[in-house]
């Protein structure tokens, strides 16, 4: 599956709420079609979202 332009797709639950505390947008919930039992989140992809994802990954936060 592609992800619309602009828009970022996360399998992460855990990560997803992060981000949605961290003030980014959810467009919607969908299953993920290669496990159907778990969902994937797509996100409005914003100027701050990829460097916001990275630091997750990494472990850490967003410095303010």
């Amino acid at each position: 599956m592609t992800n619309p332009p602009g828009t970022r797709i996360v399998f992460s639950i855990k990560f997803a709420g992060q981000l949605i505390k961290m003030g980014h947008e959810l467009l919607e919930t969908m299953p993920n079609p290669r496990k159907p039992e778990l969902d994937m989140f797509l996100f409005k992809a914003d100027s701050t979202f990829d460097e916001d994802f990275s630091n997750l990954v990494k472990g850490g936060t967003r410095d303010e």
